[in-house]
């Protein structure tokens, strides 16, 4: 059976972007059921783009206009969902694993972040932003094995352990003219030991830059970025990522404006980050 984030998945919709291997975290499901069918939602939590986030009782729910209604269940470690009339399989599949069953996760216990991932010489450095910093085409560009692209769920394999990045969908979504697609990557079939988070700055500049954040700076930064939908989200959102704060060295990254140089930046980047996790913090690996 295929498998996200480590767990075997059964699903109903067709997904692609599954990976090839077994789950080894549990079975996760995904079945389609009608608007009618999903638990009243009791609390609207936040608004993203075109989806509206909101509790019920039995977990999360997601409405997306272009997309459809997501229940998120940890109970029943399910996603039901209820297809909006004209959603393609690719929009859909795209909200199913890098929203619904990322937060299933999150529900389960797991820290998940917005952000992509790659496999450096010690473990996965994470790149960490708002949409449109370049997260999912720095993790392209790399050419680098991809663990994580549109967003990055991290757990112990064992309690006390630390951290590891668990592999999410094959290939990475780009952005282009005629529209967004999803192409082929190096990608990392085990889960990695959590060596470096990167918060990106704004692109610009002639060159690449990695500067050390301190664990508070990047904690207040993290806040945004933690999908969980826990009522109040904040005081859940600040402790997950006080946790990555603690654990995971932490760095400014900034790279040029500048698509044909992204390949040379990404790849900068990363030796960057790898080099000053070797000299100051040798045994980083993730949170626990």
């Amino acid at each position: 059976m295929s498998s996200l984030f480590g767990y075997a998945v059964a699903s109903e919709v067709e997904l692609c972007r599954l990976a090839p291997e077994a789950g080894s975290r549990g079975l996760l499901s995904v079945s389609v059921t009608t608007p009618n069918a999903l638990p009243v939602a009791r609390a609207r939590l936040a608004s993203f783009g075109t989806c509206t986030l909101a509790r019920t009782g039995d977990g999360p729910l997601i409405a997306c206009r272009a997309a459809g209604m997501f229940s998120v269940e940890p109970a029943a470690r399910r996603v039901r969902v209820a297809v909006a009339a004209g959603c393609s399989p690719a929009a859909l599949e795209h909200r199913i694993v890098a929203t619904a069953v990322p937060l299933l996760a999150s529900e389960l216990g797991d820290a998940v972040l917005h952000a992509s991932a790659v496999v450096g010489g010690g473990g996965a450095v994470l790149f960490c932003g708002p949409s449109g910093r370049g997260k999912s085409t720095l993790a392209r560009a790399s050419g680098l094995p991809v663990v994580a692209e549109d967003g990055a769920v991290l757990a112990a394999d064992e309690p006390g352990e630390p951290a590891l990045v668990w592999p999410g969908p094959t290939g990475v979504r780009v952005r282009e003219p005629a529209g967004t697609r999803v192409v082929r990557a190096p990608r990392n079939a085990f889960p990695v030991p959590a060596r470096a988070v990167v918060l990106l700055a704004p692109r610009g500049g002639r060159r690449v830059r990695a500067e050390p954040v301190s664990p508070a700076e990047a904690a207040v930064e993290l806040v945004s970025h933690v999908m969980t939908a826990v009522d109040p989200i904040l005081p859940t959102a600040f402790r997950v990522a006080a946790g990555l704060a603690d654990t995971i060295p932490a760095f400014r990254g900034r790279v040029p404006d500048d698509l044909a140089a992204a390949p040379a930046a990404a790849r900068e980047l990363v030796a960057a980050v790898e080099q000053h996790v070797q000299e100051h913090h040798p045994l980083a690996a993730g949170i626990t």
